[in-house]
């Protein structure tokens, strides 16, 4: 999906952090997210994904910090 600014929804690349992540030995992550294209391209990139848990914000406990 395309925006106004001709730039996609999320343009966002994890080889990096699938590099990293193998640098320090760690190729099975459990990983915290509500994106499923987080998961794709890290399983893409060799990291083995044990689980998945969605994250949820946590808007009512604290509302004056957004303020």
């Amino acid at each position: 999906m395309r925006r106004l600014l001709g730039r996609g929804a999320d343009e966002r690349t994890y080889r990096m952090a699938a590099q990293m992540l193998s640098a320090l030995g760690l190729d099975t992550v459990e990983l915290l997210t509500n994106n499923p294209d987080n998961v794709c391209q890290l399983r893409a990139e060799g990291i083995e994904i044990a689980s998945v848990r969605r994250s949820e914000p946590d808007l009512l406990s604290e509302p004056r910090r957004f303020f």
